[in-house]
């Protein structure tokens, strides 16, 4: 897996004196009261902004509605469980962060979850009520504290889906080298180029041992997504990230793809046009978890 380092940005940010929020014993409904009052915006070098702030979330029919704090970064929409860095409370009253600081995480923060926006719907029986579809076909329930906060998420979340529109209408079939990431705390610019980088994409026969269909595949950075279709705007049949690839049969152009999305591991058995398709498809599947 391939990451990019947060260092040279945690340069530009607060000093190392900043209070941790994971030591901080704050009363919950106090922090969300200070990020949800008014629509927090922060600031980047560029001319773009993120968006941040609590929001209620729920990701089925049965699951519990979570109280987690959303970042909007582009067309990436990244929710954690906890504040995702210590700068949210580096003062000592809760204040939104000034336009000439640099977000940064901390190292030991992780998302509870990431998605890629592609359509915002708003609630026909709750004003602050909203759903949001991401590229891979999830579904996600949100709440807002109030309607004008509602209003402020989905014109910001409108946005970033024509932005996730526009890029997914510039992916090309041709081959590129880079990696990708879902770490928050990059440019527009940056950011754009991660969503829009394939490192390989192609037909190939996708199944089991026993009976394989023609799919369309795509490798960007350690994520492998797989299309019945090449149209740029389909929604995958399955995206997971790969964990290992080994080689089956030089002959017959075989190979298999090991992956895992959350505590679902599955094993692809895929098969190549060509012996040249599957050395291709066989390097940029290295690089992932290499």
């Amino acid at each position: 897996m391939n990451h990019r380092s947060n260092s040279s940005r945690r340069a530009g940010g607060r000093s190392g004196s900043g209070l941790n929020i994971s030591g901080l014993n704050v009363d919950i409904e106090m922090l969300v009261q200070s990020t949800q009052g008014s629509a927090m915006h922060f600031g980047r070098k560029t001319a773009g902004e993120k968006f941040h702030g609590w929001l209620w979330k729920k990701s089925g029919r049965f699951s519990k509605w979570r109280n987690q704090h959303f970042v909007l970064d582009g067309a990436l929409l990244t929710y954690y469980d906890t504040f995702p860095t210590d700068q949210f409370v580096s003062e000592s009253s809760l204040m939104p962060i000034q336009g000439d600081n640099l977000f940064t995480t901390k190292s030991e923060s992780t998302p509870a979850g990431a998605v890629r926006v592609a359509h915002v719907e708003t609630s026909q029986k709750s004003k602050i009520a909203f759903k949001v579809y991401a590229v891979s076909g999830k579904i996600i329930d949100v709440r807002a504290k109030n309607e004008t906060l509602c209003r402020q998420w989905v014109d910001r979340l409108n946005e970033a889906a024509a932005l996730a529109k526009r890029q997914e209408s510039l992916n090309t079939s041709t081959t590129s080298t880079a990696s990708s990431t879902l770490s928050v705390g990059y440019s527009d610019s940056e950011l754009d180029l991660q969503c829009n980088i394939v490192d390989k994409s192609g037909w190939l026969e996708v199944g089991d041992r026993k009976s394989k269909r023609a799919r369309f595949c795509v490798m960007q950075g350690n994520m492998f997504t797989v299309y019945d279709t090449e149209d740029a705007w389909a929604v995958p049949l399955s995206r997971a990230y790969v964990t290992h690839a080994e080689k089956i049969s030089e002959i017959t152009c075989e190979f298999s793809v090991s992956t895992c999305a959350g505590k679902i591991t599955k094993t692809l058995m895929c098969k190549a046009r060509s012996q040249d398709e599957m050395h291709l498809w066989m390097e940029a599947l290295s690089g992932a978890f290499e």
